[in-house]
């Protein structure tokens, strides 16, 4: 929990640095489209000072429901995360973490969040002597769970691909999309993370996003660059990516998600910032300033 004028953002990491994400949502306007979105529904961290186009690991304000007592509930539960797998051979250990992640969905929906990422990569790698159908299948089992408790709450649980640096299990946005259709429910969605899909996409990456945007099945964007870092901190040109989200009018955040902070977290968002808005200028877009925070 990082703490700041009585808000906080709350994000799951697992084991071997794996995470959930909160992410708030503001409908219907989208971060492209310029419309006026109505009420702010952006938190920040500390101050509540300009970040990234996009969301954030958890912004939260206040609760909708419940109260305090409730947020140390949560926190309670969410601090007995250890021994979590969404797909091991043992049924007591994937009904822990099933409860486990329906706790963290009851959160995202107490504090006003619509969009969860479920990364985790080292509670899903299948082990040695496992069989990955049958993996594949256990994971179907827990997601589907985690999908009828994301419709109880209204909001959409969001299964990200990682690369096989981090995980053996789902490392493409096709893998994604495919267990995403064999659940089949609206509230069980992908998203595409640009480093992650940029290790098997490489140069097609903006065609990949685009395919995925065309299923229906993308809800939630993260721009970081192949080295770890921000926008513009690195190889990657992020004009293309921008200019599908732009052509197919998404709706939805994007967010920069960095795991290198040097040289420091301001720097990071403010260099992100004006970066994308300058490629947004470009292409005759406007960000919307309700959906505009950081991940970092």
């Amino acid at each position: 929990e990082a703490p700041g004028n009585g808000r906080g953002v709350f994000r799951r990491e697992a084991e071997a640095g794996g995470a959930i994400h909160f992410f708030r949502e503001v409908p219907p306007s989208g971060p492209f489209q310029g419309r006026d979105p109505g009420r702010q529904e952006s938190s920040g961290i500390g101050r509540r000072r300009p970040s990234m186009a996009g969301g954030t690991n958890a912004p939260v304000d206040r609760p909708r429901r419940g109260g305090e007592g409730d947020i140390r509930r949560h926190r309670q539960r969410r601090n007995r995360g250890e021994g979590l797998y969404i797909n091991h051979p043992d049924a007591g250990i994937r009904k822990k973490t099933q409860s486990y992640l329906k706790a963290l969905i009851d959160l995202c929906g107490d504090l006003g969040g619509k969009v969860l990422v479920h990364g985790s990569p080292q509670q899903r790698n299948i082990k040695e002597g496992w069989e990955p159908a049958e993996a594949w299948k256990r994971a179907q089992e827990t997601f589907q769970i985690c999908a009828q408790a994301a419709q109880s709450r209204d909001v959409f649980y969001c299964l990200e691909a990682l690369t096989t640096v981090d995980t053996n299990f789902i490392n493409t946005i096709d893998e994604a999309l495919r267990m995403v259709t064999e659940i089949d429910h609206p509230n069980f969605q992908t998203m595409l993370d640009c480093r992650s899909i940029h290790a098997s996409a490489g140069a097609e990456l903006p065609e990949v996003l685009r395919r995925a945007l065309a299923t229906g099945k993308l809800r939630h964007v993260h721009v970081n660059d192949p080295n770890g870092r921000g926008p513009g901190f690195g190889d990657l040109q992020f004009a293309p990516l921008l200019k599908v989200l732009h052509e197919t009018d998404y709706p939805g955040y994007i967010s920069v998600e960095v795991f290198d902070f040097a040289p420091d977290p301001r720097t990071i968002a403010g260099r992100s910032l004006g970066y994308l808005h300058g490629i947004l200028e470009s292409l005759g877009a406007k960000a919307n300033p309700a959906k505009i925070n950081r991940d970092c």
